[in-house]
């Protein structure tokens, strides 16, 4: 025969007092048993076979497992009216990311054809950049024409040839479709982000207009970031013991790291993304 051991704590069982449970998985009966561990001998010399004996195992026996309490506080747990205000900021946060890749696709678009004009304007979610691209899903390929969306202190900047070279490219009826559905995309997600950003103003001027009122007199706040702290903060500081644990909270605090009477670091945390 052969012998071998289970982990009595590894069963997801929990008998009674005096209940019988029937350990599968083995042909033997237990030879020894302690707090933890019970002993079994196979008559077959394998561990394939069912177990054919029961016998009784206390409760007592047995280390009892501690109760998760996966009850969330409801001090934690924001009104409708924020939880509805959150939806709307992270999905500005999404919308944003996506603008970012609907514009990398499009500028690659351009390198594709040779359209070097990214690497003189200022921003490729810029006026000139948008016009041309326009101009380009269009059908219009003349730099010529082109040139006229550039703002004249570029132009100025790099000379009219330089800027003429950027704009010529070698573009096919491909490349125009490909641009216009990136285009198209993008303008499909600003319109979606003003939507979102048009309905936290709504919320926010309904549910908290002293709060919204007294955030935008903090210099540097617009409406944007306004609406973005009353959704992820909330309005009800109680939450909060005083306000330097709502400076960590947000990540706003500066570290301490210090040694020796050496500053090492003074960096803030990323806090909460939103």
């Amino acid at each position: 025969s052969t012998s071998f051991a289970i982990d009595i704590k590894s069963i997801s069982i929990r008998p009674q007092v005096g209940q019988e449970i029937n350990v599968a998985m083995f042909d033997a009966k237990p030879n020894d048993f302690n707090n933890s561990r019970a002993t079994f001998t196979s008559s077959t010399g394998s561990a394939d076979n069912e177990i054919r004996s029961v016998f009784p195992i206390p409760l007592e026996r047995i280390a009892p497992r501690p109760a998760a309490d996966f009850t969330v506080p409801a001090n934690n747990v924001p009104d409708s009216v924020i939880q509805r205000l959150r939806q709307y900021n992270r999905r500005i946060f999404e919308l944003n990311h996506n603008i970012s890749y609907k514009l990398n696709k499009l500028d690659s678009c351009f390198q594709r054809c040779n359209i070097r004009i990214s690497n003189y304007v200022s921003n490729i979610n810029g006026k000139a950049f948008i016009e041309i691209a326009r101009l380009i899903s269009e059908g219009v390929v003349d730099a010529e024409k082109l040139l006229k969306k550039v703002h004249g202190r570029t132009v100025n900047k790099y000379g009219r040839e330089t800027i003429i070279a950027a704009l010529t490219g070698v573009i096919n009826d491909t490349d125009i479709d490909c641009i216009r559905q990136y285009l198209n995309e993008f303008e499909m997600l600003k319109q979606h982000r003003s939507e979102c950003q048009s309905k936290m103003d709504t919320l926010c001027n309904e549910y908290f207009p002293r709060q919204i009122k007294n955030i935008l007199t903090i210099p540097g706040i617009s409406q944007r970031s306004a609406t973005a702290i009353i959704a992820e903060a909330g309005v009800d500081m109680s939450n909060f013991e005083n306000s330097g644990k709502m400076v960590s909270w947000c990540g706003l605090s500066p570290r301490n790291d210090e040694s020796a009477g050496r500053i090492k670091s003074r960096r803030i945390t990323h806090g909460n993304k939103f």
